[in-house]
């Protein structure tokens, strides 16, 4: 069985991950990342930011962005969307991890 898997390549892609810095989350950022795409990773606050940007690797910290932004009713995540679109010029995919650890 080899050890590495093989990725698509979404080079270019811009994609949202709500719950990225979660447990489940944090796989799909990875995968997302190791397939050379784009990733906003929304979190509510700086701290958690802070936490999660050094957990996938210095080679990917160029493409993965993380915006504090509270996303839970239909403003925050308009305005999550407009944040994207004015930082990176839009959105192709959203990814919403779900489910847990325990």
């Amino acid at each position: 069985m080899s050890d590495s898997i093989p990725h698509p390549a979404l080079s270019g892609r811009r994609v949202l991950i709500p719950g990225g810095t979660g447990g489940v989350g944090e796989g799909a950022v990875r995968s997302y990342l190791a397939a050379g795409a784009q990733v906003v990773v929304p979190t509510r606050s700086k701290e958690r930011a802070e936490e999660f940007r050094p957990l996938p690797g210095e080679a990917a910290t160029a493409r993965l962005h993380l915006f504090e932004h509270d996303y839970t009713d239909f403003a925050g995540a308009e305005a999550l969307v407009a944040t994207m679109v004015d930082r990176l010029g839009g959105v192709d995919d959203v990814v919403a991890p779900i489910g847990g650890w325990w």
